[in-house]
């Protein structure tokens, strides 16, 4: 099966009503949910068969995958009832009151920022906990749209470091005793726009987004996380901007920001998932399959780093 191959209506119906019927009590599956009930657009009454998207294909893999990883360990699917009210707009509710009411009852609050200089430096702070800052000298460049080299660009280091910062974050926890089972809540905020959407709606036509945010999905399903997303100004998020900026800063208050912030401990961080995040930059290869293969692999290495820490 592959996209563009005409599958009957029915299944698409039962797929649909199963897969967003899950993901109402199943969040982190939510973005996977509607890929085939949008099959059947534009199909009449009389319709007997419907063409599978390469977006209900994407799906497809998707809940295959998160199925098989909770064949033995279904923890993942026991998600607090405030969860799904958590993600949702309340009445009247706009996006930025919506993302502090989130963060007001987070259990970790992380901040991430990027920069294009000084290696492409990368840096985060886990609120009253500790922080770390690193660099990403090889993600210069990456596979765009049309398979051809592009250059990466801001927008890519500030979602990269979301990424990398939220499995320290979940790291940590885990080696602290965050139990099997137990659900935690993180927010992130981030002062880049592009890295809000991509994870905040969690969709992305881009192979290299869509293969961060596979990561991601996998990450909240075998540590049963649940994570929101928040935009805060720049000139707000001063710690992480000088941690990614290694406290060179042109207003002369890096040195004084790194005497704060060493305050507490660094954090460690998953240099293997980076790796992996550049050999997959240069990958040329879109398929579903070999991106899902890809980011299972990632969690693989994430999984025995946190184990062998």
């Amino acid at each position: 099966m592959s996209g563009g191959d005409s599958i009957p209506v029915n299944t698409f119906q039962s797929l649909a009503s199963r897969a967003i019927r899950s993901a109402d009590v199943v969040p982190v599956m939510g973005p996977f949910s509607r890929g085939f009930s949008a099959c059947l657009k534009g199909t009449t009454l009389a319709s007997v068969t419907a063409k599978l998207s390469p977006r209900a294909y994407e799906d497809l893999w998707m809940w295959r995958v998160i199925l098989q990883l909770g064949f033995n360990d279904r923890s993942w699917m026991v998600v607090p009832i405030r969860v799904p009210l958590l993600l949702r707009y309340l009445p009247k509710e706009d996006a930025v009151h919506r993302m502090h009411r989130q963060a007001a009852q987070t259990d970790d609050v992380l901040y991430v920022d990027a920069c294009t200089e000084h290696g492409n430096g990368m840096g985060f702070l886990l609120t009253d906990v500790g922080w770390n800052s690193f660099n990403a000298p090889a993600l210069l460049q990456h596979v765009g749209y049309d398979g051809e080299i592009a250059e990466a660009d801001i927008n890519l280091l500030e979602f990269v470091t979301a990424v990398i910062a939220l499995v320290a974050v979940v790291a940590l926890r885990v080696r602290q005793g965050f139990g099997v089972g137990e659900h935690r809540h993180i927010h992130i905020w981030t002062d880049n726009t592009s890295c809000l959407s991509w994870m905040t709606m969690n969709r992305s036509h881009h192979p290299l987004h869509l293969y961060l945010l596979q990561v991601v999905t996998f990450l909240k399903v075998t540590y049963n996380v649940t994570v929101t997303m928040g935009h805060v100004p720049g000139v707000v998020n001063v710690y992480a901007d000088a941690a990614s900026r290694q406290f060179k800063l042109p207003n002369g208050q890096g040195p004084a920001i790194r005497a704060e912030m060493e305050k507490l401990p660094q954090i460690p961080w998953p240099t293997g998932l980076l790796s992996d995040i550049n050999r997959t930059a240069m990958s040329r290869s879109s398929d579903t399959s070999s991106q899902v293969h890809a980011a299972l692999m990632a969690l693989d290495g994430v999984r025995g780093w946190i184990t062998r820490e």
